[in-house]
């Protein structure tokens, strides 16, 4: 009796192990990641700069002879408006900082003793815009020097010519900046007038750089998850079905797939969100083409 209970008692032990023995199905990672799209430029920089600086054909407007008058930034900015409103186009609206870089322009013209797009040391009007913290998608600028009756006179001699009347009708064009002053030139009295226009980059809708930095953030949580899911993977395929902690390892590596499916699920949807912003963003520098 004591050895027939004995075998029997091995054979239920026998039949338990086996029959128990349910293994956890392995998941698949079955997320591809998608790779996001980058702007067509950097958008930290002004893109598409256009500017109206020298060329063959652009060249500052100069007045030799006229009764002395008096020039102002505001006759100025009016009969700028006054043009653009013949011809249907939406009135510019002044903005301090192109105020700033056109009255360090005329200044600086003055002082250096040259009449130019360029001063000597090189600097243009989007460099001078620059210093004065405006960012822009277009700038463009129009210079003037000479005797002028009043701001009227001043302004039709820029429509009279072909170049800085394309820059005051430019459509893409929001706002404006005026440096005017009288000062001696070469020996003689007279007046300087600048105008800088621009588009500032706030024209076209922002990217959220907080988005991109989740998506950033969404990567690098993968990349750390794919190590610690390759390692069980080469953890748990050396392993024998028989060890105690064969399920428990699968259970912590289906937990790792778990939630890396669910971190590149959320990482699809920035990664969406991102991208239409993008696309909007370049849809509309694209309008700003001069």
């Amino acid at each position: 009796m004591v050895i027939i209970f004995i075998g029997f008692v091995a054979i239920l032990f026998l039949d338990f192990y086996f029959l128990d023995f349910e293994p956890v199905e392995f998941k698949e990672i079955n997320i591809e990641i998608p790779k996001f799209e980058r702007p067509k430029e950097e958008l930290t920089e002004p893109v598409d700069i256009k500017e109206d600086v020298d060329g063959p054909e652009k060249t500052p407007i100069v007045k030799e002879h006229g009764e002395r008058g008096i020039i102002t930034r505001q006759g100025i900015i009016q009969h700028t408006n006054k043009q653009r409103e013949d011809y249907g186009l939406p009135s510019l609206e002044e903005n301090e900082k192109l105020n700033q870089a056109a009255m360090e322009k005329a200044r600086d013209m003055f002082e250096n003793q040259y009449f130019a797009h360029q001063s000597p040391d090189g600097k243009g009007a989007e460099d001078l815009v620059g210093e004065a913290g405006y960012e822009y998608i277009l700038v463009g600028e129009n210079l003037a020097m000479g005797l002028f009756e009043n701001n009227e006179d001043l302004v039709e001699g820029w429509m009279n010519s072909p170049d800085h009347r394309k820059s005051i009708l430019t459509e893409g064009y929001q706002e404006i900046g005026i440096g005017v002053g009288k000062d001696d030139y070469e020996g003689n009295e007279i007046w300087m007038a600048v105008q800088i226009f621009g588009t500032p980059i706030t024209a076209c809708p922002e990217i959220d750089s907080q988005l991109l930095a989740r998506i950033e953030e969404k990567h690098s949580q993968l990349d750390e998850l794919k190590e610690e899911i390759e390692y069980y993977e080469e953890l748990i395929s050396e392993m024998s079905r028989r060890d105690d902690d064969y399920n428990e390892k699968i259970e912590e590596y289906n937990q790792l797939v778990e939630e890396y499916n669910a971190i590149a699920e959320n990482l699809k949807a920035l990664v969406e969100d991102y991208n239409a912003q993008v696309e909007e963003k370049n849809k509309c520098l694209e309008t700003y083409e001069l």
